[in-house]
């Protein structure tokens, strides 16, 4: 997960997993209250690099109990923290990645625990115009050039359900898989699969560049390209415009209503304020431009708020932008 950040690391195999992974859980114990080797499926034979979920101890310096402690040099990236592992006494380390997740630790658990599975999970998603990721599942609510992500939930159970599948598959999900075929079998059971969900030609630019750079997607993909379509499709396949689900993800979630409608009058709060108070009719009494446009806004804010930009007309708005300007220095 932190990329290749050692030239000279090497790949772990499955035959070292135990021995190593036990020398590492002095170590983690020591920074972690929670922490899960990442090994998405129980006989993969080998990982370039050892991938560790962790939620640190309160008031905790990683890096610094690293080093002191162990004499570890660490790279930083983003909430990531590499090291060089040189086991036993080897010539050549093994690349640990540990990920922090200390306000999300369960539902990253569950997007992260099998490999690439999260992110196919989340192409399922998609099509209900929802995203599953590392802090559970969203709705997508999309108002022109207005993005909100709504809380739908964070029980895995509740999620692959909605998602569709059967609760004797999400048990195979919480139990773990054995092989990747286990985990292709899985997605396969999916009631709303269909291949078309994952190809490429099907994803966004970021998505497609992140994706063909993983390898459990690429081999999942040839995997479905190689099997009939009549096996694979559903008859219940999500092919329609995203907007066309939205019934079905009310009927599981029917607060999304609620929430949908908090935000439009908001939006319609703001559109309202926007039309009485903006830049351009601060600038036309103000003759302001660029920055020191904004900062009379600002100001001119902290006297006169949200509240009485809604309530007041734009005239008396108007004569009071003068009057502060009047006084402005």
């Amino acid at each position: 997960m932190g990329g290749n950040l050692y030239p000279n690391s090497v790949r772990i195999y499955q035959e070292d997993y135990v021995e190593v992974f036990d020398s590492l859980k002095p170590l983690l114990k020591d920074i972690a209250v929670n922490y899960h080797f990442l090994l998405a499926y129980k006989n993969k034979p080998s990982m370039g690099d050892i991938d560790i979920l962790i939620r640190s101890r309160e008031n905790v310096n990683i890096k610094e109990i690293l080093k002191s402690h162990y004499d570890l040099q660490t790279s930083k990236n983003g909430n990531t923290v590499s090291f060089p592992y040189y086991y036993s006494g080897k010539d050549e380390p093994y690349q640990v990645d540990l990920m922090i997740y200390n306000e999300n630790y369960g539902t990253a658990l569950n997007f992260y625990r099998h490999g690439d599975l999260g992110n196919i999970i989340g192409r399922i998603a998609n099509r209900l115009n929802c995203k599953f990721g590392f802090e559970g599942l969203f709705y997508k609510y999309r108002n022109g050039q207005y993005k909100r992500d709504i809380l739908l939930s964070k029980d895995i159970v509740e999620i692959l359900g909605f998602l569709g599948w059967k609760q004797i598959d999400i048990d195979d999900f919480i139990k773990g898989f054995d092989t990747e075929l286990d985990i292709f079998s899985f997605v396969l059971q999916n009631g709303f699969f269909h291949k078309s969900y994952f190809t490429y030609e099907n994803l966004n630019h970021e998505n497609r560049t992140r994706n063909k750079k993983r390898k459990m997607y690429g081999d999942f993909l040839e995997y479905v390209e190689s099997l009939d379509d009549d096996y694979v499709n559903s008859k219940d396949a999500l092919l329609g415009d995203v907007e066309f689900y939205y019934p079905y993800v009310h009927s599981n979630f029917p607060r999304v209503n609620h929430e949908i409608n908090k935000i439009e009058t908001e939006l319609e709060l703001k559109w309202i304020a926007s039309s009485k108070f903006n830049g351009n009719v601060v600038k036309e009494i103000t003759g302001f431009d660029g920055k020191e446009l904004g900062k009379f806004i600002q100001k001119f804010k902290t006297v006169y708020d949200e509240h009485y930009i809604l309530n007041a007309d734009k005239d008396e708005i108007k004569r009071n932008i003068k009057g502060f300007y009047a006084n402005y220095n």
